[in-house]
């Protein structure tokens, strides 16, 4: 998950396969190789039906909504909607576990990939340190399961929604435009939640394809 965790900590940060080291079998190559097996994944996971029908279900619920240019934010809310599905389906034990144990003293790894791939040395436009102690609040976020809990309920769903529009310079919902965006969240639940189980029916059948190497 690091390449999608370093784009929200710094927007200009896109991970690039031909940047990874995948050889050797060190710690750091061998998250490198899991950064690789992501991007791959993700270039699969976004061209599924799946996807693509929810994706346009997501910017049809937001454009019901009266906030400005809402329909911009289809592509993450499905994504966030599925992160939320996914939970639902595999039970919060699991994901707790997962998610400890994935990053639980890696903290320091991921920064110094975040560094490595995406910071330069020398004179920057960016705060790195700032960007470097973002990505430290967000891994613990994942970790302690605040983050993708919020996925599960249109309440959570509409509060990370409206922290990326007020990233974009949009102001924050008025009570009453609140309440009609948790609406229009909650509409896609159901569909996620199915979404998800096609999903990993056709993962199965694809993963053969896309083992790390």
């Amino acid at each position: 998950m690091l390449p999608d965790l370093f784009r929200m900590v710094h927007r200009p940060a896109r991970t690039q396969r031909a940047r990874l080291d995948l050889s050797g079998e060190s710690e750091r190559a061998l998250a490198q190789q899991g950064m690789a097996h992501h991007l791959a994944v993700d270039r699969w996971f976004h061209k599924t039906a799946a996807f693509l029908n929810g994706e346009a279900s997501a910017k049809r619920q937001l454009q019901a909504t009266s906030l400005p240019r809402a329909a911009l934010f289809g592509h993450v809310t499905w994504e966030m909607c599925l992160d939320g599905a996914l939970v639902r389906h595999l039970g919060e034990a699991t994901v707790r576990s997962e998610l400890a144990r994935s990053i639980g003293g890696r903290e320091g790894l991921a920064a110094e990939l975040l560094r490595a791939l995406h910071l330069e040395p020398g004179p920057a436009s960016f705060d790195h340190e700032l960007i470097v102690r973002r990505l430290e609040r967000l891994l613990e976020a994942v970790r302690s399961f605040a983050l993708p809990g919020g996925y599960g309920s249109a309440h959570g769903l509409a509060d990370r929604l409206e922290g990326l529009r007020s990233a974009f310079g949009f102001e924050r919902a008025a009570p009453a435009e609140r309440r009609l965006l948790e609406q229009s969240l909650a509409e896609l639940f159901s569909e996620a939640d199915q979404a998800v189980v096609v999903l990993l029916c056709e993962w199965e059948q694809a993963r053969s394809d896309y083992q790390p190497h």
